[in-house]
């Protein structure tokens, strides 16, 4: 008996040896494959990077697990932390307006639609949707001022140049009257010098008949005989 409760020991130590040499063992040479823990804080899940974009003041446990909770699902997840949001009711309510500026029109839905989540009560709502309409007229009368300078410099560029085109219209009408009373000139001047161009050739036929008429009277009084005179 005493023999085989020495082997037993001997057997129990010897095993105890063996797992303290695995265990020693393990702690001089670790495994190259990290650990459960490890592979959990390393492991991101896919769409955190957005739930956190879209509650930038919640911690990453709280996003983690409510993603968790939904199955991976991010609709789900949001609207759970939108619910979770509304529980806490913040007492600081952000202007609206800060938010956006000149964004498309999907923006400002999305803005109502989670301005809306974020009430508390009717009166919130309310208060939040009277915000968002307001910061909405503001984006809009500033884009319509900046139409309405757009257009105001399209216009003042086409009077300016409109104004050109008249001035240099009334150049060429003011050439053209010109012109026209120059050549109204000439043709009265031409008229003239028909005119006296007409007299003269009158007065040169006249001239010319009186001329012939004498050379014939002085070649008939030429053969008369003088002893008559």
């Amino acid at each position: 008996m005493a023999s085989a409760a020495v082997c037993s020991a001997r057997i129990c130590g010897t095993k105890r040896l063996h797992l303290f040499d695995d265990d020693e063992y393990n702690c001089d040479f670790p495994s190259p494959y990290p650990s459960p823990v490890t592979k959990r804080r390393r492991f991101v899940p896919p769409g955190l990077e957005r739930l956190q974009a879209r509650f930038p003041n919640m911690e990453v446990a709280v996003l983690e697990l409510a993603l968790e909770e939904c199955g991976g699902n991010i609709d789900a997840a949001i609207h759970r932390l939108c619910r979770l949001s509304l529980e806490e009711a913040p007492a600081a309510k952000p202007n609206p307006a800060a938010k956006i500026s000149s964004d498309p029109p999907t923006q400002w839905v999305e803005l109502l639609v989670e301005e809306m989540a974020k009430a508390t009560s009717m009166d919130d709502a309310k208060s939040r949707a009277g915000k968002v309409l307001e910061a909405l007229e503001k984006a809009v009368a500033q884009a319509a001022g900046k139409e309405s300078k757009r257009r105001a410099e399209v216009m003042s560029r086409e009077n300016s140049l409109l104004k050109r085109a008249v001035a240099i219209l009334y150049e060429r009408q003011k050439d053209k009257k010109e012109k026209e009373a120059e050549s109204e000139a000439l043709k009265k001047l031409v008229a003239e010098y028909q005119e006296k161009l007409k007299t003269l050739e009158a007065n040169n036929f006249a001239l010319s008949v009186h001329l012939s008429q004498a050379l014939r009277g002085g070649s008939i009084s030429g053969h008369c005989r003088p002893d008559v005179f």
